[in-house]
């Protein structure tokens, strides 16, 4: 299924005023594509991406047009009903978003649990299959290590492997190398290589990144999403299974 914003734009209303953080940004990711988000801090890239989970404060306000597989995504309660299974999101930083009184396996388990009540022993199965495939050849011990006992790249590699329990048709992937060693970004990129029957949007100041695993790239500015060469909306990358980055 296809990702399409038409002019979509978010505003905060605050006690100074309103704050647009996403002006008319048009932005297409098609079934099966890696799409790459790129902008300096503060430019409204994850914004966007909460929006398109309807996880915005209470103080936004969203107009435009957001559609996933020709479904509403500013509707809350269709973003509801898509957050999690169809649509999910991958955080940065894993080691902030996972509880630090839990295992990882179970916090990973939970995910799957949510959506399908009772079903612990398919839980079990589908996380140690995915630590798996994230290359945890001991997935048992990942499963029973708390997230300060495992580096920041396994924390990430764990945090792909949750986002991907439901199987989603649309993964948002933010900063998925920030902060990690060479040998630890490599094995995350690795990861996110292997990962098949799920579109992505990857948000992300790592030009290596881009180069390494986009199909396409939007560059985002104050806002806004600027228009390049190639594509009418899109700097492109073209040839990005060589490596060749055209903007």
């Amino acid at each position: 299924m296809t990702l399409e914003l038409t002019d979509l734009s978010v505003r905060f209303e605050t006690p100074r005023g309103c704050v647009l953080a996403v002006d008319r940004a048009c932005l297409r990711v098609e079934a099966g594509e890696r799409v790459a988000l790129i902008g300096e801090s503060g430019c409204g890239k994850t914004v966007l991406a909460l929006a398109l989970l309807g996880l915005l404060p209470r103080n936004a306000r969203c107009s435009g047009g957001a559609a996933f597989g020709g479904r509403n995504l500013l509707d809350p309660r269709t973003a509801r009903s898509l957050r999690g299974r169809q649509i999910a999101m991958c955080w940065s930083n894993a080691q902030r978003f996972f509880n630090p009184v839990f295992p990882l396996g179970r916090q990973i388990s939970e995910a799957y649990l949510q959506y399908h009540p009772g079903e612990k022993q398919a839980a079990r199965e589908k996380t140690l299959e995915l630590l798996r495939n994230m290359g945890f050849h001991d997935s048992g011990r990942i499963c029973q290590a708390y997230p300060s006992q495992v580096s920041g790249g396994m924390n990430q590699r764990a945090m792909i492997a949750m986002s991907l329990i439901n199987q989603p048709q649309l993964l948002l992937v933010d900063e998925p190398t920030r902060g990690l060693d060479d040998e630890s970004r490599d094995r995350v990129v690795e990861c996110l290589l292997g990962i098949s029957g799920a579109s992505m949007l990857i948000i992300t100041h790592d030009m290596d990144l881009v180069q390494q695993i986009a199909h396409g790239v939007y560059f985002m500015q104050e806002g806004k999403i600027l228009h390049g060469r190639g594509c009418p909306q899109a700097f492109c990358v073209s040839g990005a299974d060589d490596g060749d980055l055209d903007v």
